[in-house]
């Protein structure tokens, strides 16, 4: 697996699906399809968006993971058009505790599969990588 640092603000989450978070110690990696990168980032020579197929958000010295997950469902079935489940939004945080370093803001969006949910998640930590 090869690692790019940074450029996160060249990343497009909006059609992306999420994996469960592997949370170990400090860190966070999270695998991810379809996400968009911007022109202008380093792995895209192009001048519009391009999506990879498979990638991984790695987050290391983690200070706080916050994810609102609000569950969905396609209705009518088939029609592509998606109605939130307001009942079934819920919040989920990480513990990690306070390495007292300078951290970052990063903000994602994009959907689980089991169960269907829609994540908007905010994660505070000292670096980011992406993986693929």
């Amino acid at each position: 697996m090869e690692l790019i640092t940074n450029h996160f603000d060249l990343l497009y989450f909006t059609n992306c699906n999420l994996e469960r978070p592997l949370i170990h110690d400090l860190k966070i990696v999270i695998s991810a399809s379809q996400i968009g990168l911007l022109s202008g980032h380093p792995l895209n020579p192009q001048n519009e968006m391009i999506f990879l197929a498979k990638s991984y958000l790695i987050f290391e010295g983690v200070k706080s993971s916050v994810r609102q997950l609000t569950g969905y469902i396609e209705e009518p079935f088939g029609s592509h058009c998606f109605k939130p489940l307001a009942e079934s939004t819920r919040i989920v945080r990480d513990d990690f505790p306070d390495i007292g370093k300078t951290v970052s803001l990063f903000s994602l969006e994009g959907s689980f599969d089991d169960p269907l949910e829609w994540v908007d998640w905010e994660i505070e930590s000292e670096s980011f990588y992406l993986g693929y």
